[in-house]
């Protein structure tokens, strides 16, 4: 027993160098002879060539030239003390450490006591003395504030590895998952007596370290929204990210809606993907980096048209939505979504846009801004071709009349209504007409769209959507896509 009690005097000797050894000596009762004793065998161990003094141990808490600004930029006035100053080490830096065998413990000044740890992982390593028998155990702890007495974040806790050696003892944590502020590393030990362990109280201190957040938040990531692609083709495609010098996981995770038209294979880690084409059909490839997405459309098809822009219809001969949308893109009718390459076929198209359409139609004649619609503001992109539909007799309000409904789904009958009206204004003929009996669903035809919905079959303009059984509907109340209004629009064009 009274061995280990050295024990503890050396390790706390070693380490915080500010209980007197004579102190531990008295606390424990001994005789002077038996001080006499200690003294000598503490001597011959601190001389002992297996054994390091403290200043031999290169101490890697200096700052050196490169840290300089980054300690200034850190809340570096609450972690240096009025003698001294603090290194702040990034994972990456502190793994380097470790792999020079250089551990973050004895201060280059003994009245400093205090740290700063920075990036996403806080590496703490500590080199202690080990005397006495392998059953000693040793325990550190991370504590929320000061002097290691707040709320227990972290502990690490374990065996002496030898007799009379060096240990490594090594505590991380996450600081992405802690708060900026103050925290404190706690180090005891404890010695095995007679079956029982019992804490050293003079081998435990503390010391303070302030974790600043210095990361740098993924604000936005980016990559190609669409290519079109014959069969066959490859290519690369690389997802980037701002900023460059962020700290949060940059791990890109991949998703391919359509693996039998495109194939993806990994280049460069997570951050580039080899595309190849091997069959037709379109495939939205995700790209996810934490909570940020990109998206690029990928249509395969075995022809090829340099004029058409859109990469997310499919250029092959015969399919409807292609033949409509190059036809409405061509004429000047539709474009499609402002900044990317898409059109955006099955997505829902908007009052306020199907007017626009018409206007443009029109050749965007000159208007006169007038207060109609409370929900239609001078100076939109919309309010124009609203102000001039309504004038002319082709649009009106929904409900009471006082808003147009500008940011509603045009539905397929409000689509043949405002054509019909506009084919009107325009002079042309639109006495034809044809009976609904075919389409299964007649009856949902509301009462006032019937006149209109007859005119729209008869005209060409509508010849509905097929059933799976032979039978086709009219969907007359259902929400129109702009491929469905592209192809209304290119049938209304050709026949008038």
């Amino acid at each position: 027993m009274m061995r280990k009690r050295v024990v503890a005097g050396l390790l706390t000797a070693m380490m915080v160098l500010q209980t007197p050894f004579m102190a531990l000596a008295a606390e424990a009762d001994l005789t002077a002879d038996a001080i006499t004793a200690i003294e000598a065998e503490a001597t011959e161990v601190s001389e002992a060539p297996t054994l390091v003094n403290k200043a031999d141990i290169p101490y890697m808490g200096m700052i050196t030239e490169e840290m300089t600004e980054a300690v200034e930029n850190a809340e570096a006035a609450e972690a240096v003390e009025a003698e001294g100053e603090v290194a702040a080490y990034s994972a990456d830096e502190m793994d380097a450490l470790q792999a020079e065998d250089s551990y973050m413990i004895y201060p280059a000044d003994e009245s400093i006591d205090k740290y700063i740890c920075r990036g996403d992982l806080m590496k703490l390593y500590f080199q202690i003395i080990s005397r006495g028998v392998g059953t000693d155990k040793w325990h550190v702890e991370l504590h929320k504030g000061s002097g290691g007495t707040g709320d227990l974040i972290a502990s690490k806790s374990d065996y002496f590895s030898n007799e009379e050696s060096w240990n490594l003892v090594q505590l991380s944590y996450n600081t992405s998952q802690l708060s900026a502020g103050t925290y404190s590393i706690l180090f005891w030990m404890e010695y095995n007596s007679n079956g029982t362990y019992v804490t050293d109280y003079s081998s435990q201190f503390y010391f303070d370290v302030f974790v600043t957040d210095t990361r740098t938040p993924l604000n936005s990531i980016s990559m190609p929204t669409g290519a079109q692609f014959p069969i066959g083709a490859a290519d690369y495609l690389a997802v980037t990210y701002d900023p460059e010098t962020t700290t949060d996981d940059t791990t890109v995770t991949w998703t391919n809606s359509n693996p039998n038209a495109v194939k993806l294979t990994h280049v460069n880690g997570t951050q580039i993907m080899a595309v190849e084409a091997v069959d037709y059909g379109i495939s939205y490839i995700t790209a996810q980096m934490g909570d940020k997405t990109a998206v690029c459309v990928i249509a395969v098809s075995p022809d090829q048209d340099s004029d058409f822009p859109f990469s997310d219809i499919s250029i092959i001969k015969n399919n409807w939505k292609y033949e409509s949308v190059k036809y409405v893109y061509s004429k000047g009718i539709m474009n499609g979504i402002s900044g990317t390459t898409w059109f955006e076929p099955d997505s829902q198209l908007t009052r306020a846009m199907f007017a626009t359409v018409l206007y443009r139609m029109a050749g965007s004649p000159a208007v006169t801004y007038t207060n109609k619609f409370a929900d239609v503001p001078e100076g939109k992109y919309y309010s124009n071709a609203i102000i001039w539909a309504n004038q002319k007799g082709i649009v009106k309000g929904v409900g009471d009349g006082t808003n147009y409904g500008v940011d509603q789904n045009i539905t397929r009958e409000q689509i043949a209504k405002m054509l019909n009206e506009y084919a009107k204004v325009s002079g042309y003929d639109v006495s034809q007409s044809k009976a609904l009996d075919e389409f299964t669903d007649k009856d949902t035809v509301s009462t006032w769209a019937t006149g209109y919905m007859q005119w729209a079959t008869g005209a060409g303009l509508i010849s509905g959507k097929p059933n799976g059984d032979g039978t086709n509907r009219l969907d007359p109340q259902g929400e129109a896509t702009r491929a469905e209004c592209a192809k209304m629009l290119m049938m209304f064009d050709q026949t008038y």
